[in-house]
């Protein structure tokens, strides 16, 4: 069945929620289309029925054969209507699965350019802090030994004025 749920023979069609357009118009083209073939197989046993009371055996066959040859070609395009659906259904599903794994595949490269990234951030504020590192390093060596100048020449002055005290 081509929409699950739906009565398609019933004169007055029934959806309920939100209907979509493409639906709606797919579903009043079936029905427009099954009135035809009604139509005409109507048209086709009348032939018959008038073939048959007139008594033609020519009009007979002409309208049997006739009947059979349609009957046959509305068999065979269902029997293509419903292969061709299982086709488009199994190509539409073949296509969400291969979309879904491309997108399994750019999340996969989006995440290794993301830690990538990430790594280099890591790497540079490292670095940058590093040098900063180093740098504060050297201005504490310098203040150090400035410091340790200075605790030497203090060193030196006591030890002078000592000297001079004690003699």
């Amino acid at each position: 069945m081509l929409f699950p749920g739906v009565d398609l023979s019933s004169r007055k069609l029934e959806l309920h929620g939100d209907t979509d357009l493409l639906l709606m118009y797919t579903l009043k083209k079936v029905q427009y289309l099954q009135n035809a073939i009604a139509e005409l197989q109507t048209v086709r046993e009348l032939k018959i029925n008038r073939a048959i009371e007139c008594h033609d055996e020519k009009a007979i066959i002409d309208a049997k054969v006739e009947e059979t040859i349609k009957r046959e070609s509305l068999h065979k395009e269902l029997e293509f209507q419903k292969r061709s659906l299982a086709i488009q259904a199994e190509a539409n599903r073949r296509m969400k699965e291969q979309l879904k794994k491309q997108f399994e595949i750019q999340q996969e490269v989006l995440q290794d350019k993301l830690k990538a990234k990430d790594k280099e951030v890591l790497s540079k504020f490292n670095k940058a802090v590093s040098e900063e590192v180093e740098k504060e390093r050297v201005v504490f060596k310098k203040d150090m030994a400035a410091m340790a100048g200075k605790l030497m020449a203090i060193e030196q002055t006591l030890k002078s004025k000592i000297i001079l005290y004690t003699l």
